[in-house]
This record gives structure tokens, sequence and C-alpha cells, in this order.
């Protein structure tokens, strides 16, 4: 994620979309919902990284959160992928 500002050197429209292999056993609301926002805080709309003045960038980011696949038969339950999806469509 930290490459991030080499992305936004092209000063175009940014799109940064995670996508998941398999979600499950992944420790999402300590990890990734916590990185994703700290992200949207310095390079989304307003961020801190956003404007004009040195080391800054013209063009916030769009961020997108995804939720990955299913298991199937291991769906649901702790840790696993129907519930980790759900806390990030909550979020």
């Amino acid at each position: 994620m930290r490459g991030l500002p080499r992305l936004l050197a092209c000063q175009m429209q940014i799109l940064f979309a995670w996508s998941w292999c398999d979600i499950a056993g992944h420790k999402v609301a300590e990890y990734f919902m916590p990185g994703m926002e700290m992200l949207i805080r310095e390079y989304g709309n307003g961020g801190t990284n956003i404007g004009k003045g040195e080391g800054q960038h013209e063009n916030p980011v769009t961020f997108i959160f995804t939720t990955g696949h299913s298991n199937e038969g291991d769906n649901g339950g702790e840790g696993k992928p129907k519930n980790l999806a759900e806390m990030i469509v909550n979020h």
C-alpha cells in the first residue's frame, strides 16, 4: 500500500481496489479496515496528502472495499468469508 505515492505522480484520476483471493482467516478488523481508512485519510477526497503543495497530489484517490469470494461448504462462522464480508459491507 505504501507504493501509492508513486502511482499518484501521474496526476490523473486514480482508483485503488484491493481484491482478496481468500479472505478466510485474515484479520480484517485489525489490519485491512484500519489500513484502508488511513490511506483514505491521506489520499482520499480532502486527504492530508491532497493539494497543490510540495509532496502533495492534486487528484484524490477513489478507494473500493471488496469482500472476496465465498468458500463452498465453509463460508459462515467466525473468521469465514460470509462474516468478514458482512463486516466490510457494514463498515
